[in-house]
């Protein structure tokens, strides 16, 4: 029966086992490691839940394997499951390629995954390459182009003047106006940005003498 259960659970992803819980895989994915350079395979994890969902599919799996009726097939399902759940302290139920079930001093049913050695899965060294001379397709709004032509086209534009057309005009128009001011006040003599700057000279009376 064990062979049959992890038969099912790794054709089916999951395995219903009624009273105990029930066994599922999930997926753990491919992982970089950057500091190391190393590359984790993906793999997949079995875990386990209290929820023991509808045993129907595998009642139904078993019964094809041995070659027995549902009736039959669904009576040596419970009295797989009963055993397993009467297990006592310390004491272990291994499921080849799965993992193995644990009671604690209560009774509580738990589960230890298997794991996999290491040179079935091993880590992959992995180093990043940059190739300046590949180009590959890329879109650009609504036009498609390569990345060539757009290394080429954004070292053009870097390239281009830093003032538009526009700017320079109105720069050279500040130039000149303020150059013809400067003129301005520098042919007008004692002139200034606020009028004629020379200072008046107050002319002194003669003084007069009364004659008696």
């Amino acid at each position: 029966m064990d062979e049959l259960i992890s038969q099912f659970l790794f054709q089916y992803s999951r395995c219903p086992l009624p009273g105990v819980g029930t066994l599922y895989l999930s997926n753990k994915a491919a992982w970089l490691n950057t500091a190391d350079q190393l590359i984790a395979a993906p793999a997949g994890v079995v875990n386990f839940s209290s929820d023991s969902g509808d045993p129907a599919p595998l009642i139904r799996f078993i019964s094809g394997m041995q070659s027995i009726d549902a009736g039959l097939a669904e009576k040596r399902l419970k009295d797989y499951c009963r055993q397993l759940s009467s297990l006592q302290d310390q004491q272990e139920w291994v499921i080849a390629g799965a993992g193995r079930f644990l009671s604690d001093a209560e009774g509580v049913i738990s589960f230890e995954p298997e794991t996999l050695p290491d040179h079935f899965m091993p880590e992959v060294p992995v180093k990043r390459v940059i190739r300046n001379d590949a180009s590959h397709n890329i879109t650009v709004g609504d036009r498609e182009t390569d990345s060539h032509m757009m290394t080429e086209m954004l070292k053009g534009k870097s390239k281009s003047p830093a003032f538009k057309k526009g700017e320079i005009a109105v720069l050279l128009l500040i130039l000149f106006s303020v150059a013809l001011i400067a003129y301005y006040f520098k042919g007008s003599g004692d002139g200034g940005m606020f009028g004629n700057q020379t200072p008046v000279r107050i002319k002194k009376e003669p003084a007069q003498y009364l004659q008696k």
